[in-house]
């Protein structure tokens, strides 16, 4: 997370900072050494975290959920990616955010995608984005159940935050 090679380090704080010292819920999915929970048990001094890498995304959500943070560290497949999203989307909490980190894999063939692939992951956050620009004129039109509350989709290099309307 704090790695300059990612440049994560200047897209969390615009995001999370103020939660810093809230009560909140985080989901993380993709444990893999578990360095990045203790990351963000540091960062968010008063969240409970939640950290899932093979347990069924369905059941987190009902079991944990709702949560004001989801973040999307997982096995960076195009198909992981978007099983993961469809279900959890609704699962964040009026004002959170949907974060899905190491977005290079959208455009790599092993990982399921590639440069303006049909398959890359990147095709939903910017239909997601016809979605908000396009709420006025036709409310019904949807790409993942949940995105009707979404108020903004904003992308950086390798990291996308899906930001949920406010109550």
């Amino acid at each position: 997370k704090v790695d300059p090679h990612h440049g994560f380090h200047n897209v969390y704080p615009r995001y999370l900072d103020y939660l810093r010292w809230q009560p909140i819920k985080l989901l993380e999915i993709g444990f893999y050494k578990g360095s990045s929970i203790k990351l963000w048990m540091q960062y968010l001094r008063k969240a409970k975290i939640v950290s899932m890498d093979k347990m069924c995304v369905k059941d987190v959500c009902e079991k944990d959920g709702p949560f004001d943070v989801i973040i999307d560290d997982g096995a960076h497949t195009m198909v992981s990616i978007r099983t993961s999203l469809k279900v959890l989307l609704s699962c964040v909490k009026p004002g959170g955010y949907y974060i899905v980190e190491d977005l290079h894999t959208a455009y790599q063939a092993e990982y399921g995608g590639g440069f303006r692939s049909e398959d890359s992951v990147m095709n939903i956050f910017k239909e997601m984005m016809d979605v908000v620009n396009n709420r006025a004129f036709n409310k019904s039109y949807s790409v993942v159940p949940g995105d009707d509350r979404v108020s903004a989709v904003s992308c950086f290099p390798q990291i996308c935050v899906v930001e949920i309307t406010k109550g």
